[in-house]
């Protein structure tokens, strides 16, 4: 599992997400480990938005193993906020909507609290 090797509660995190992509669809490919730590790719098992909050468990995890209440900030950032409409306005409407149903999704718990309130669209 090398990702927790660069996990740490002295970090920012940027949680980077393409806007256009459908949340409830399973991405083409996914890496994940098992409860013995073997590390494989895996075929959509897993909604995109389940993956955000998978990240969202680990840097929460590996974060405040150190320390109690010391997990670090995360940003999240939707990319690709051009292609969503022409008009800018509709495109910051509909990035609100995107950012609200992930909000909604993860809800409130542990690994939510660093979360940084407003969501990046860019």
């Amino acid at each position: 599992t090398t990702h927790q090797i660069f996990l740490s509660r002295r970090a920012i995190y940027i949680i980077v997400f393409n806007l256009l992509e459908n949340l409830e669809k399973t991405p083409d490919i996914i890496f994940r480990s098992d409860e013995n730590n073997i590390n494989e790719f895996v075929f959509g098992e897993i909604k995109n938005i389940e993956f955000i909050e998978f990240w969202l468990k680990n840097i929460y995890s590996f974060g405040t193993k150190l320390e109690v209440n010391s997990c670090p900030p995360v940003f999240v950032v939707g990319t690709h906020k051009g292609s969503l409409h022409a008009n800018p306005d509709t495109q910051s409407v509909i990035a609100s909507k995107i950012f609200e149903k992930i909000k909604t999704h993860l809800g409130k718990s542990s690994y939510t609290d660093n979360l940084i309130k407003d969501y990046i669209a860019i």
